[in-house]
């Protein structure tokens, strides 16, 4: 695997966890939004962290008791499965974040609870999935990777970053749909989609798509089934 960034701390990435995080080199998306792009290329040559040196600042560091792997996209990595296995051993708890790309993995890593919470993007309604995503065409995939999240009895949410010129209100109301899991329990968790207004490259966020957000939300919101603007 390939490790362009650590983060000793943080406290809000992981809910109810003081968790590590790292960022894996690699994405087969191109999101015209993206704020780490550096990180998309996949670089065999990459300057960064081993996975010997990831795991030494993890068992190193004993005010943690999470691990956030990002990215880039995690799954495009065929040994995130050994690397996941190895840092559980260390009772550390896995946050998994991902494009749900790779629902094969998805599936092998809930099969075997090998994470304890999973966080997927949905980038947009599926007729505008190719454009928000810099060209990524197999829907089919998206579409495993959300229903095998549905089922699955491991914690975790979906979310999306939303745009004014990216996004319309119908759009996101789609986005809920999709989110949406009738049948969902307390163990399931899923009862959530987390709204989350993006930022100009000077980290501004537009405050008038913000309230948009924040109106959409409340009228999404159900018995069974929250919106959330973070």
């Amino acid at each position: 695997m390939i490790f362009s960034g650590f983060l000793d701390l943080t406290l809000s990435d992981y809910k109810g966890h003081a968790a590590s995080i790292v960022y894996t080199q690699g994405c087969n998306f191109n999101c015209p939004y993206c704020h780490n792009k550096s990180l998309i290329p996949l670089i065999k040559e990459a300057k960064g962290f081993s996975i010997t040196e990831v795991k030494t600042m993890i068992k190193n560091n004993p005010f943690i008791d999470g691990l956030v792997i990002t990215g880039g996209e995690p799954t495009v990595h065929k040994n995130l499965v050994d690397f996941i296995k190895e840092i559980a051993d260390k009772n550390i708890k896995i946050k998994l974040d991902t494009n749900g790309s790779n629902p094969k993995m998805l599936k092998h890593l809930l099969d075997n609870s090998l994470i304890d919470y999973v966080a997927m993007d949905i980038k947009a309604p599926f007729n505008k999935y190719k454009s928000a995503t810099g060209g990524f065409k197999d829907i089919k995939k998206i579409k495993d990777s959300i229903e095998l999240i549905k089922s699955s009895q491991t914690a975790g949410e979906f979310r999306t970053t939303s745009y004014s010129w990216l996004h319309t209100k119908n759009d996101l109301k789609k986005i809920a749909a999709i989110a949406n899991h009738k049948e969902a329990t307390e163990s399931l968790y899923l009862k959530k989609l987390y709204l989350q207004p993006g930022t100009d490259i000077n980290g501004t966020i537009d405050k008038q798509w913000l309230q948009t957000l924040k109106d959409i939300s409340s009228k999404l919101n159900t018995q069974n089934f929250h919106t959330i603007v973070r």
